[in-house]
């Protein structure tokens, strides 16, 4: 279990989110240690969430059709299959209605088994990089959008820590 309240993001949180942005996941070579242990590893993981969400938020409007997110994920898929890649459209789907805030998407839906998990964390990383690179972002584009994301990740962590005080 993740102790939040010793959790914190900061700029080397920020870079990492840059670099991976720019780079993929090869930039995050040099941060291989900090993400084998859960503690240190929950603040990129948080920024990749917080990403994420902001992203998806970006791109699809309050009032987007279901139909709207099911081609964006096949759209993916398609360009993913060139390079005989793939992610489950079902969790693809499902992740970007529940970063908008979907109330028909249960948080129950969220996986557990860990192949689960993983497939998850690949359809999330693969549409991030996605939806950023469709913006065709110059670095001042992707200045704003870090700092967005690090506000995003630390507004969550202080509902985490909140919510623990309780």
């Amino acid at each position: 279990m993740i102790d939040w309240s010793a959790v914190d993001i900061g700029a080397e949180h920020e870079a990492a989110l840059r670099a991976y942005l720019l780079d993929g996941p090869a930039a995050w070579l040099t941060i291989q240690d900090d993400l084998v242990v859960p503690q240190t590893a929950a603040g990129y993981t948080q920024m990749l969430q917080a990403a994420f969400g902001v992203a998806v938020r970006r791109r699809f409007s309050a009032g987007y059709e279901i139909n709207q997110l099911i081609r964006y994920v096949a759209d993916v898929r398609l360009l993913l299959r060139k390079s005989g890649k793939d992610i489950n459209p079902r969790i693809g789907e499902s992740l970007i209605r529940r970063h908008l805030g979907d109330p028909t998407v249960s948080e129950d839906a969220k996986p557990v088994e860990a192949a689960d998990v993983e497939q998850e964390t690949v359809a999330l990383t693969t549409l991030l990089r996605f939806l950023v690179n469709e913006s065709e972002p110059s670095s001042e584009w992707l200045d704003e959008f870090v700092r967005e994301v690090a506000d995003a990740a630390r507004l969550w962590l202080e509902a985490q820590r909140t919510a623990a005080a309780r």
